[in-house]
């Protein structure tokens, strides 16, 4: 599904934003 990898990588783009996990 095209929106789960939106998904996946807005998630992905997050955690590397997000320091410390």
């Amino acid at each position: 599904n095209v929106l789960d990898i939106l998904e996946d990588a807005c998630a992905g783009l997050l955690t590397s934003l997000v320091p410390g996990n």
